[in-house]
């Protein structure tokens, strides 16, 4: 189950009628291995990550997302959620690009969105992740095609884009979806350009 490009181990909705879902639909709550429930917001309101409060189920501390720091994710719209196989909590944001969480100092680490740059983010918009390999992370914009960074530290080893001459280049720059098959093959969606590996 997917909705607005997170990836979803569980959902939660508060006092909402089923045939309301997307509309109503206040957070959104996955269990992470390392870090426990967390929950980000879905829609209006956003208000950056938090996790359930370990012993008091239904309460929530704010993770990375402190009111008074504008390097946090407070007020951020988180579009996607995505644990590594380092155990490291990927993020994508709506406008902010990427960043990755270590989980044992609750650390924020930013990826810069410069699409001028070679070495940054070629777009804000970040709502699907992957990991086709150990080594790299795969992150899929609406609107920058794929960005290839390193799974260790973030940094950007490859920009992925459409070209028109070139007929094995993304079909689209808006990233749809994204799923690694058992055999460890990248598949990957695009907003009318239909799919491709």
């Amino acid at each position: 189950l997917g909705i607005a490009g997170i990836e979803l181990l569980r959902f939660q909705v508060c006092r909402a009628r089923l045939d309301r879902l997307l509309l109503c639909l206040q957070h959104i709550a996955l269990e992470l291995q390392g870090i426990g429930v967390v929950r980000l917001q879905a829609q209006r309101g956003a208000d950056g990550l938090q996790r359930m409060m370990p012993g008091a189920p239904g309460r929530f501390e704010r993770i990375a997302s402190d009111p008074q720091d504008p390097a946090s994710l407070a007020r951020q719209e988180i579009r996607s959620l995505f644990q590594a196989r380092d155990g490291k909590l990927w993020l994508g944001t709506r406008k902010q690009g990427a960043a990755w969480l270590d989980l044992a100092s609750l650390s924020l680490h930013r990826l810069a969105v410069d699409t001028a740059r070679a070495d940054s983010l070629s777009h804000g918009w970040i709502g699907k992740i992957a990991q086709p390999n150990p080594d790299q992370i795969w992150l899929g914009a609406y609107g920058g095609g794929m960005n290839v960074v390193a799974a260790s530290n973030g940094r950007v080893l490859q920009h992925l884009r459409h070209d028109p001459a070139l007929a094995s280049s993304l079909a689209l720059e808006t990233i749809g979806a994204m799923l690694v098959d058992r055999s460890g093959l990248l598949w990957v969606g695009t907003w009318g350009g239909g799919l491709q590996r």
